[in-house]
C-alpha cells in the first residue's frame, strides 16, 4: 500500500489537483440522459496546420484503467472509436512529421460522434458532440476566477521556495489552501445545484477527497441525490466505497477490538491500552512523510505521556520487511508500543478501517471513542492540548 498521502506539502498538492481543469471521469450519455454508457467515434480535422501532424494519439480512463490508442493522420484528418461506460477526460497529443514535436490537450470523451477542428495549430481547436465537454466549459466558468489566482499564487509561492522566503512561503501556502477549498467548495456546490449533470459525480468526487473526513453528512446527501445511472458508474461506486470507509472511522465510533502482534512476536489487545487518550499512528518504514512526522509525534509523546497520552504505532511493513521496521523504530528512536497489522490473522487492518494512504492516525478518548483523524504538525498539539491541558 505504498500510497502515501503528503503532510509537508499537502496544500501544494491540492493546489495543484485543482488546476487546470476536473480531471475524472465522467456522467450521463449524449443521447439518453439516464444512460451513460455508449459508443463513440471521434473524428478529427486539421486545416492549414503551421507544422504537419503525422500521428495521434488518444488516451483516457475506463473503468479505472488508463485506455491509449493511437491513429495516423491522413489528408489532414484522424479517426477513434470505442466503448465509454461513462463520459471520461481524454488527453489528446499530435506528434509532428518533422521533428518529433509534440502538442496536446483535455477534451471530455462522450458516447455520441464527436468532432475536433484544428485550425493553424493542433492545439487551436473545437470540440463539437460532446455534451459533456460543453458542461466542463460551464463548470471552468464557474471555476476560472479561483484557478487563475490559484496558478498565480503556485508561482509565488514557488519563486518563494526557491528564494527560502519562509515569511511569504506561510503566507502563499495559506492562500493556496483557501483558494482549494474554494475550488472544492464550487465543485460540490455545483453538484448539488446540477445532480443530473454529466459532471456531477467527478464533481462529488473531487469534492468527497478534501470534504469526506471532515463533513461525511453533506457528501451522503449529495451522493444520494444523483441518479441510480450517476451511482452505478465506476466513479459512482467509488464514492461509495469511500463513504463505507469513511462510516468505519467517523468521529464517535468505537476501534473493532483488534489482537496484533509486537516486535517481539507478542500478541497484544489494542483494548489493553482503554483508559488512556491513544493516537494510533499508521505507517511504514519506506513512508517518507510518516518518518518526517515523528519527531513531531515524539515531541507530542515526551510531552503529554504523563497525563494519559500514549501513541500506538501499527505498522504497514510487509512481513519479509519486518527488519526495515525495526531498523526505522530504532533510527526514529520511537520508544511507544508498535505494532503490525499483518498479524491480524493475515487480515490488513489498514483495509478494515479503510485506510487509503499513510501517514494517518485516529485519536481516540479514554472510552475508545474516536474524537479526530489526520492529525499533525501544530495540529495535532493543538487538538491534544484542548484535551490533555
Amino acid at each position: 500500500m505504498k500510497n502515501t498521502l503528503f503532510d509537508e506539502g499537502a496544500i501544494v498538492f491540492i493546489a495543484l489537483l485543482c488546476l487546470p481543469t476536473i480531471s475524472f471521469p465522467q456522467t450521463q450519455n449524449i443521447h439518453n440522459s439516464h444512460s451513460l454508457n455508449g459508443k463513440f467515434t471521434l473524428k478529427g480535422v486539421m486545416t492549414n496546420l503551421i507544422e504537419p501532424v503525422e500521428t495521434i494519439y488518444l488516451s483516457y480512463n475506463e473503468h479505472g484503467k488508463v485506455i491509449k490508442d493511437s491513429a495516423k493522420v491522413k489528408d489532414g484528418n484522424y479517426f477513434f472509436s470505442g466503448f465509454l461506460s461513462e463520459p471520461a477526460e481524454a488527453t489528446i497529443e499530435a506528434c509532428s512529421a518533422k521533428n518529433n514535436n509534440r502538442s496536446s490537450f483535455y477534451f471530455f470523451l462522450d458516447a455520441g460522434n464527436i468532432t475536433i477542428a484544428s485550425i493553424s495549430r493542433f492545439d487551436n481547436y473545437i470540440v463539437k458532440g460532446s455534451r459533456a465537454e460543453v458542461e466542463s466549459q460551464k463548470l471552468n466558468q464557474l471555476l476560472r476566477p479561483v484557478q487563475d489566482e490559484l496558478k498565480a499564487t503556485l508561482q509565488k509561492y514557488s519563486q518563494a521556495s526557491k528564494n527560502k522566503e519562509d515569511t511569504l512561503v506561510k503566507v502563499y501556502q495559506q492562500r493556496l489552501a483557501e483558494l482549494s477549498t474554494q475550488t472544492i467548495q464550487i465543485s460540490g456546490e455545483f453538484v448539488r445545484k446540477n445532480p443530473r449533470s454529466r459532471l456531477a459525480v467527478n464533481s462529488l468526487e473531487l469534492f468527497s477527497r478534501i470534504e469526506l473526513s471532515k463533513n461525511i453528512s453533506k457528501v451522503e446527501e449529495i451522493y444520494s441525490s444523483l441518479p441510480v445511472a450517476s451511482k452505478n458508474t465506476y466513479t459512482g461506486h467509488f464514492i461509495l466505497d469511500r463513504i463505507k470507509d469513511e462510516r468505519k472511522t467517523r468521529i464517535g465510533e468505537k476501534l473493532p477490538p483488534y489482537t496484533l502482534k509486537d516486535t517481539a512476536g507478542n500478541f497484544i489487545r489494542l483494548s489493553s491500552y482503554k483508559g488512556q487518550y491513544l493516537l494510533f499512528d499508521f505507517w511504514a518504514s519506506w513512508c517518507k512523510p510518516c518518518r518526517a512526522e515523528n519527531p513531531n509525534l515524539t515531541n507530542m509523546y515526551k510531552k503529554y505521556k504523563e497525563k494519559g497520552f500514549l501513541i500506538i504505532g501499527i505498522s504497514l511493513d510487509e512481513p519479509a520487511d519486518k527488519q526495515k521496521w525495526l531498523a526505522a523504530i530504532s533510527d526514529d528512536r520511537l520508544v511507544w508500543p508498535q505494532l503490525s497489522e499483518y498479524s491480524n490473522t493475515n487480515k490488513k487492518v489498514s483495509k478494515e478501517l479503510g485506510v487509503r494512504a499513510i501517514p494517518f492516525n485516529l485519536l481516540v478518548n479514554k472510552e475508545g471513542k474516536i474524537i479526530a483523524k489526520n492529525l499533525r504538525g501544530k495540529n495535532l498539539e493543538e487538538v491534544l492540548k484542548s484535551y490533555m491541558e
